[in-house]
């Protein structure tokens, strides 16, 4: 058949658009036009905007390629979070609203993948929308099959590795969660689940995809743990009063997935029958103590550790500069700093611009250690780094040579620091380009 997957780019819609063709249809891909460019397959794409196209006449096109009528429309695109240039009211309502209608108006079969906890009426504004969403398609095609998956697991998702990092923390510190249940699903089980929607005729109504089992947030953190490889877990529950806290560990985990929604969503727990899955694979889904293959386990592993020992050293880096700029800025005895800049040839007022110019670096790197404005500026903040120390260390060897002979090792010590910032920019931007590709 001829189906359209929209989202093709993104963690559930990548995976399925490649079952799709691998049994033999022909796919099209709908991608934004800022991923055009990078598309393996650019002659079946379909340029989709959520933000934009959300009438009924933007998509009748798309439907109707020719000779090519789309037999079945999959909407795997979704949004966890608000921009500036993605709300919810146009990706999970308005968007997918407009499809519903194109579709009944064509006469093609479609699937709308919506969220576990989906209700019109809940507090989150993510479920809210959700639900808003799952009306308008009902609304406007009741044949439609509405697929609400639990948390879905797989490699290349986010919350995936931030789970996963967590699993493999020394101490897993997690917020209050209650009795809250949680029911994983696989990304393998659930892309077989919506091939089988897809290839179904009669897939009419609302589909609860989950795993075989609920679990509480404790015993889920112990699966990936144990499919680590690591020990048992050791699990320290914190009280609603360390929000902020938790929230702030998220934001250096995880790029900010967690904040005041997603807390009182996992206190909200997420479970269903497994039964509609187990229909649809003719089987029962992975179990989350196999999630994580065992022939890769030790790469996850890696993989799982360095999530949070990259932010460990960027925080210890973060530390030193500020420390720096706090000693330089008068801490240390100004006399003595002028004193030492004297034996470079500075000064009078070119020995304060310069001790005032080296607080302001080293404040600067601080700051930019914890938070750049965009993550693919990130390497570049460290070789501005390695460029600092390195002139530091040229401009006191060449007035100071005295200090390489330090008992204390004031010089020697730019040495590993030179290395831990290559090995953070090599990290970093192998990630840039993992996230670009």
């Amino acid at each position: 058949m001829n189906v359209l997957v929209l989202g093709a780019e993104g963690f559930i819609g990548r995976r399925l658009a490649s079952d799709l063709a691998a049994r033999g249809h022909r796919v099209l891909h709908g991608v934004r036009a800022t991923r055009r460019a990078r598309s393996r397959v650019p002659a079946l794409e379909v340029e989709v905007d959520f933000g934009r196209d959300v009438d009924a006449a933007d998509w009748r096109s798309r439907l109707q390629c020719g000779s090519h009528t789309v037999a079945v429309v999959v909407n795997a695109v979704g949004l966890f979070k608000e921009s500036r240039l993605a709300r919810f009211v146009d990706v999970h309502d308005r968007a997918p609203a407009a499809i519903a209608v194109a579709c009944a108006e064509i006469g093609c079969r479609f699937v709308h993948v919506s969220a576990l906890g989906a209700d019109a009426t809940s507090r989150s504004a993510y479920q809210a929308s959700k639900g808003r969403g799952e009306a308008a398609v009902r609304a406007a095609l009741p044949s439609a099959a509405i697929v609400r998956p639990g948390l879905v697991y797989g490699a290349d998702g986010a919350s995936a590795r931030l789970f996963t990092t967590i699993a493999s923390l020394p101490l897993i510190v997690l917020p209050w969660t209650g009795a809250a249940r949680l029911q994983p699903i696989h990304l393998d089980d659930l892309a077989a689940a919506l091939v089988a929607l897809v290839e179904t005729q009669d897939g009419a109504g609302v589909h609860p995809l989950v795993g075989p089992r609920a679990l509480t947030w404790r015993a889920w953190f112990a699966c990936l743990r144990a499919g680590l490889g690591s020990g048992p877990a050791r699990v320290l529950e914190l009280p609603r009063a360390f929000d902020a806290l938790i929230r702030l560990g998220g934001v250096l985990l995880g790029g900010g997935l967690v904040d005041r929604e997603t807390l009182a969503m996992l206190r909200a727990g997420n479970c269903a029958s497994v039964t509609t899955t187990r229909a649809l694979l003719g089987r029962s889904p992975r179990d989350p103590a196999d999630f994580v293959p065992p022939a890769t386990r030790a790469q996850w592993r890696r993989r799982a550790e360095l999530g949070w020992l990259v932010p460990v050293a960027r925080l210890a880096l973060a530390v030193t500069w500020a420390w720096s700029a706090i000693v330089s800025a008068g801490l240390y005895p100004r006399e003595q700093s002028f004193a030492l800049l004297a034996a470079t040839g500075l000064s009078g007022r070119s020995a304060a611009i310069a001790l005032a110019a080296g607080v302001l670096v080293d404040a600067a790197c601080a700051v930019l250690s914890l938070w750049v404005p965009h993550a693919a500026w990130r390497p570049w903040v460290w070789r501005l780094q390695i460029i600092v120390i390195a002139v530091y260390t040229v401009i006191v060897t060449s007035a100071l040579p005295g200090f390489w002979l330090h008992p204390f090792g004031p010089l020697l010590k730019n040495l590993p620091l030179l290395a831990l910032l290559w090995l953070l920019a090599r990290l970093d931007r192998q990630d840039s380009t993992a996230r670009g590709s």
